[in-house]
């Protein structure tokens, strides 16, 4: 669930200092982001403010606007950041920091209509170089049993508190803590066995389905992980990762299985652990690392 991912989501108005030697592109006047997925603005107030927001992107209404998880539409006035056009891909998962020009209420939906201007913009699918592999099982290309690193830098992926993962419709959102290289040479992939078979629930528990983080660095290691630097780059820590053809596959087996109307996706991935990295999971709580996917959504 959203608020296993995130504890709060609240807004610093202040420039955030970043250390020396982190070298990406550094964005003042953003938040802090620690982990909520309900609205970083008061909620008997939503006529003004700021803040930040991790939404969908979707051209529903003609031209782009942004959806977040609880069904809250931001209208954006322009397009236009700091003189640069940005070009929203319609369906992916996007982090935004705006401020609230407007707002209306529909009792009918119960959610807010926003319009907004956008002082920052994101998107979480295609910038931090995070795809999704839909392969067979032994493929040229499968990291997974071919998993080759230079350096093995994944902290946690749900084990504590600066991590973990979560549904936002067919996307899994991924909170991973790691330490970055100096450069581009970070790579947080997930790949999908396209001929496996669901893990079958027990005691009426839905089925399994399982996705695998390949994660390594390349080059000199920053001495501080992701979640250090959050505010100032975002899509170094939040990763989307659309399972749409995964999910899809589930479903057509579960019409055979158990013909449960949601199933689990556990996200396996290679951790650090010693000098070595090794593959975590099956762990006694699996919580961190599973959510729950309701067909349909």
């Amino acid at each position: 669930m959203w608020m296993n991912i995130f504890r709060t989501l609240q807004t610093n108005k202040n420039k955030i200092t970043m250390k020396k030697n982190f070298k990406f592109l550094l964005l003042s006047a953003l938040c802090v982001v620690a982990f909520s997925l309900s609205s970083c603005l008061n909620s008997n107030d939503n006529s003004s403010g700021s803040g930040v927001q991790i939404v969908r992107v979707s051209y529903g209404l003609g031209t782009p606007n942004f959806v977040d998880y609880n069904g809250n539409i931001y209208v954006p006035k322009s397009l236009t950041i700091s003189g640069t056009t940005i070009t929203p891909t319609d369906g992916d998962i996007a982090y935004i920091y705006y401020t609230i020009n407007s707002s209306t209420y529909s009792s009918s939906t119960k959610t807010y209509t926003y319009s907004v201007t956008l002082s920052y913009y994101v998107d979480l699918e295609t910038t931090y170089n995070n795809k999704v592999f839909n392969i067979a099982k032994g493929a040229v290309n499968d990291s997974i049993t071919n998993f080759h690193f230079a350096q093995d830098s994944l902290v946690s992926v749900g084990a504590n508190s600066y991590s973990g993962v979560s549904m936002f419709g067919t996307h899994l959102l991924a909170c991973l803590n790691y330490y970055p290289n100096n450069g581009n040479g970070n790579f947080n992939n997930v790949f999908y066995y396209s001929d496996q078979n669901l893990s079958k629930g027990t005691n009426k528990a839905p089925d399994t389905v399982k996705v695998w983080l390949c994660h390594h660095s390349i080059g000199n290691l920053i001495n501080y992980t992701s979640y250090n630097y959050v505010g100032s780059a975002p899509y170094i820590y939040y990763f989307g990762y659309n399972l749409a053809n995964a999910l899809g596959n589930a479903e057509s087996q579960e019409a055979s299985l158990q013909n449960r109307d949601s199933v689990i996706v556990e996200l396996n991935a290679k951790i650090a652990s010693g000098n070595k990295a090794v593959w975590s999971q099956n762990l006694s709580d699996r919580t961190p690392y599973c959510c729950t996917y309701k067909f349909g959504n």
